[in-house]
């Protein structure tokens, strides 16, 4: 959709401007990558090493992560004079 309306120059830069800001919300052992046409995932921890302190088990930091994740990406997107995007909510990112 973005492509469409507002070209491929800005959807190009859409996509660099989410990983910078998922990366800036995460950890070092957390990774951040593009899967494909339109899906950004971010895992959480270090989960293929068997003792790691940076891997938690309790549900409410992937939630406090989710959160952080959200937030970040639903704040406005400025591209110059090009105009600025602003996903208000969940569903308008999906």
């Amino acid at each position: 959709m973005i492509n469409d309306s507002l070209g491929h120059l800005i959807g190009d830069q859409l996509i660099v401007e989410v990983a910078i800001r998922l990366e800036k919300c995460l950890r070092a052992t957390d990774t951040v990558a593009r899967l494909g046409e339109g899906f950004i995932v971010a895992r959480l921890g270090a989960t293929n090493l068997p003792f790691s302190s940076t891997t938690s088990k309790d549900p409410t930091d992937a939630k406090a992560a989710a959160d952080r994740l959200m937030k970040a990406v639903t704040s406005p997107f400025h591209f110059g004079r090009q105009g600025s995007l602003h996903f208000r909510q969940h569903r308008d990112l999906l």
